[in-house]
């Protein structure tokens, strides 16, 4: 049996979900998971986020790396969705911290696009699993 991937359990709550994408960057989700609820416990809203100390924000995302950049990352992120939320996979590519896999995550979990071609394994597990990805470019 597979963990559903914790997108799948966000798809209802996309700035969480894109929230958790930037926790995952080079960490685990299992690792992430804590920091992740706390961060939304204390910040429940892209506003309470972009308004947030960066020093705190910073101390709570330390247990993962990269929490200088990735603090940042998540109040600038949160600044930006405040003032234009994204409505596409092309506006998660433009917010602070956000790459492919938030991109993809966006599209398969928000947009029910399907048709996404990730280069994340598990998103790509996660495709083949729910048998949408049988193609040669999905199991190369």
């Amino acid at each position: 049996a597979h963990e559903p991937l914790f997108q799948e359990s966000m798809s209802g709550d996309p700035f969480a979900m894109i929230v958790g994408c930037v926790l995952v960057n080079r960490t685990r989700w299992a690792q992430a998971r804590p920091v992740h609820a706390e961060l939304l416990r204390r910040h429940p809203t892209p506003l309470a986020l972009a308004s947030a100390d960066a020093g705190s924000v910073r101390d709570l995302v330390r247990p993962l790396g990269f929490e200088v950049a990735r603090s940042k990352n998540l109040v600038s992120l949160a600044a930006v969705w405040s003032s234009s939320p994204p409505a596409a996979r092309a506006d998660v590519l433009r917010l602070p911290g956000c790459g492919r896999y938030a991109a993809d995550s966006w599209s398969i979990f928000v947009e029910g696009d399907l048709g996404v071609e990730p280069t994340d394994i598990k998103l790509l597990s996660y495709l083949e699993r729910n048998g949408i990805c049988s193609t040669t470019p999905c199991s190369s």
